[in-house]
């Protein structure tokens, strides 16, 4: 007598779900699927490359720029980037060549999982870099392996304040991710009391330990008063126990009318804050 199992369980991407984790070379990364589950919907694929100069460099893919990415009925999707002109910076200076980067992997019957594998390479006339064929999984956010809550932080809003300054930051625990910060604060100025503004940042990854820095400059406008404020910043955050967060904002500001400086206004305050 023969015996038929039943069959295999299909494949089973998740519509709008996201999967994080890590490439063996142990640099994150992620895909989303979109709405109705065909196709991934955006994505970060990076690895470490081994160069013939002896270094060790990173190279990926975004999918900003890239062609569709259909998952099939299998559950299956590959993808390989177009050779794209780029360069990496050396001490002499820029080392122009040509990057490119394929991508394959498969989901689960679950749809809990992704596992595939990564392979980048560069090549210019000074030296060339390849990754090899590096294995990826990752998993969907809220299981087991990819937790919307750890032992250092939460998805979700925090809310934090310190004296002239406050801060909103949303984020995304599985992917380490700092998914949106905006800082608000009141700059004592030399001559004209204070410097009113706000800044926003839109992701940034953070550490694996919940940290991150951010340094800029920017440039603005206040109509009213007919003035033009450069500032030079810094923000640094961590979370921490799960729920709490902790950080500085430095900002130094020159504030200017018809190309002269009348004005200058600075603020280095901390700040604390927890999970809303």
């Amino acid at each position: 007598m023969l015996l038929i199992g039943p069959p295999a369980a299909p494949a089973a991407p998740l519509p709008g779900e996201r999967y994080d984790g890590k490439s063996a070379t142990g640099q994150r990364i992620f895909v989303t699927v979109n709405a109705d589950g065909g196709r991934l919907d955006r994505y970060a694929f990076v690895v470490r490359t081994s160069c013939t100069d002896g270094k060790r460099r990173l190279q990926g893919m975004l999918d900003q720029g890239e062609a569709p990415t259909s998952i099939d009925a299998a559950g299956f999707f590959a993808h390989k980037s177009a050779a794209e002109r780029g360069f990496y910076t050396v001490r002499s200076g820029r080392v122009n060549g040509r990057f490119q980067t394929s991508v394959s992997g498969s989901f689960d019957a679950s749809g809990d999982s992704v596992t595939g594998t990564i392979e980048s390479t560069f090549r210019s006339k000074r030296f060339d870099c390849s990754s090899g064929s590096v294995a990826f999984t990752i998993y969907r956010d809220g299981t087991a392996q990819a937790p919307f809550s750890d032992a250092v932080m939460s998805t979700g809003l925090y809310t934090a304040a310190g004296k002239g300054v406050t801060a909103r930051m949303r984020t995304l625990a599985p992917g380490r991710s700092l998914v949106r910060a905006e800082i608000n604060y009141k700059a004592r100025c030399r001559s004209r009391g204070n410097l009113r503004s706000g800044r926003v940042f839109l992701n940034y990854l953070l550490s694996e330990s919940g940290r991150r820095s951010v340094t800029g400059k920017a440039r603005f406008r206040i109509r009213k008063d007919r003035v033009t404020v450069r500032i030079r910043f810094r923000l640094t955050v961590r979370f921490f126990q799960t729920s709490k967060l902790e950080g500085a904002w430095n900002v130094r500001a020159k504030v200017s009318r018809g190309g002269r400086v009348i004005d200058t206004c600075s603020l280095k305050r901390s700040f604390k804050g927890a999970l809303k």
